[in-house]
């Protein structure tokens, strides 16, 4: 195990050493002029007016739509159907007897 420490010591001091005589790295003096002019000669893409009316007006009806799916669906709270009075009167006498295994 103490051989295997050694080696690894004297791998990362073999590359480390290896980097000391290489020079920083410079880029070229005219890449920033490059890349301005590349981003300065990029289109911007501007939706039509009407387009942009109608995915409003789309997005708008979609939304009414869920909001009223969503308050059709909400039970009152004050209005039970017979079937749901029944299952939980139901379900009242099943767990009020603890007895399950029992005949």
């Amino acid at each position: 195990m103490d051989s295997m420490n050694k080696q690894r010591e004297a791998w990362i001091s073999k590359v480390i050493d290896s980097v000391k005589g290489s020079e920083r790295a410079q880029p070229s003096p005219m890449i920033l002029k490059n890349i301005e002019a590349k981003v300065l000669a990029q289109e911007t893409k501007i939706l039509p007016m009407n387009q942009t009316i109608f995915i409003a007006a789309a997005t708008l009806l979609l939304l009414i739509f869920n909001i009223s799916i969503l308050y059709q669906n909400i039970p009152n709270s004050t209005s039970i159907s017979a079937d749901q009075a029944t299952a939980s009167n139901m379900s009242s006498t099943l767990i009020s007897n603890y007895k399950i295994y029992e005949q």
